[in-house]
């Protein structure tokens, strides 16, 4: 097999110059005629550069187009700043870009069909949030790769990067078990499809809501009357559904409730109302943002790696660009974070009181 020592002694030229042409190095001034012989003579000698696909890739990388598209507009309330949930994601993605070296990148809102022509300013797109484009769009058609974040969109196609709500659930109901709570009950919200293609929001049975009934029909567990569902997982929505919990006279001994910032306005509502968070009733939520830590008591949460899963949707992204072709849908499970306001001891020391 040819080697650039070969090309070197057969052509003159030092083997850092021959490196540098073979792998069309932008930053490097040769003659023509030195490139024109160095590059004849590695015809003849059927040499392979194999360097030469790592500096393509890595010009690719940076001059290739990336189009971030966010969860949606706050007036939907469904945005960042009423879901810290897709900020994690895209905080995530945004760091992961950067450290690649994809520096050509756009934030680009696509809320509707007039929105498309965005996508003509990039090449790739990543998609934060459950979106349904309309695939025959001309401007959809035209993008290289498409990476889904929070969405299972069509993996036989796409890229999807996900997170086990079920598993995140399971997690929950659990530990509730653990504590010796059989009267539980869920606080959460429908879950909402952005269809671009018929200009509409198709609503559906959010994943936790649907795996927390089945985990208390397969344990026969007593919960219909303890089933409260909203619009929106937000802090307003959280307030007014633990207000008709408590409005109804018939509170569970815990709730799981599907999101921190919902579980922010329970805690308002039942601290109204004089319920002991904690005490009088537990509570475990879904997400683990920043400001659960904080809440008195500090809120027990499964943790969702929402950050990640915007890292791990720019590898998908590399991936593609250095050549996979077949469609991955990735995982990434979910971690229990005990805290005080469901903690197995807190039942006992009542108990004891």
């Amino acid at each position: 097999m040819a080697t650039v020592r070969d090309i070197a002694e057969k052509t003159g030229y030092s083997k850092a110059t021959i490196s540098r042409v073979l792998s069309n190095d932008p930053t490097f001034n040769a003659s023509s005629e030195a490139r024109q012989k160095i590059l004849l003579c590695a015809k003849e000698l059927k040499y392979e550069y194999k360097g030469r696909g790592k500096v393509v890739h890595a010009r690719n990388i940076k001059e290739h187009r990336v189009g971030i598209i966010p969860i949606g507009l706050e007036s939907s309330g469904r945005g960042e700043l009423q879901d810290p949930y897709y900020l994690y994601i895209r905080n995530g993605v945004e760091e992961r870009l950067n450290e690649l070296g994809f520096h050509n990148v756009s934030l680009l809102p696509v809320n509707g069909s007039d929105d498309y022509q965005r996508l003509e300013k990039v090449d790739s797109i990543i998609v934060i949030g459950k979106k349904a484009f309309h695939e025959d769009n001309i401007f959809f058609q035209q993008l290289k790769n498409v990476i889904f974040v929070d969405y299972n969109y069509d993996y036989h196609k796409y890229d999807c990067v996900v997170s086990d709500f079920t598993d995140a659930i399971n997690i929950a109901m659990d530990y509730m078990m653990e504590c010796d709570i059989r009267k539980i009950g869920y606080i959460g919200s429908w879950d909402y499809v952005n269809d671009f293609s018929n200009e509409r929001f198709i609503r559906k049975i959010d994943s936790r809501q649907e795996a927390f009934e089945n985990y208390a029909n397969a344990r026969e567990l007593n919960y219909k009357q303890y089933l409260y569902i909203g619009d929106k997982f937000t802090k307003a929505v959280g307030y007014e559904l633990a207000r008709k919990a408590v409005q109804s006279g018939q509170l569970p001994d815990a709730f799981v409730i599907g999101a921190d910032p919902m579980a922010i306005g329970v805690y308002r509502a039942f601290t109204e109302a004089g319920i002991r968070i904690g005490k009088d009733i537990r509570l475990i939520s879904i997400d683990n943002i920043e400001d659960t830590e904080y809440l008195s008591p500090p809120l027990t949460t499964v943790m969702i790696h929402a950050f990640q899963m915007g890292k791990c949707a720019v590898d998908c992204l590399q991936q593609r660009l250095e050549g996979r072709k077949v469609p991955v849908k990735v995982v990434l499970p979910a971690t229990l974070i005990v805290r005080e306001s469901c903690r197995k001891d807190n039942r006992r020391k009542q108990n004891q009181q």
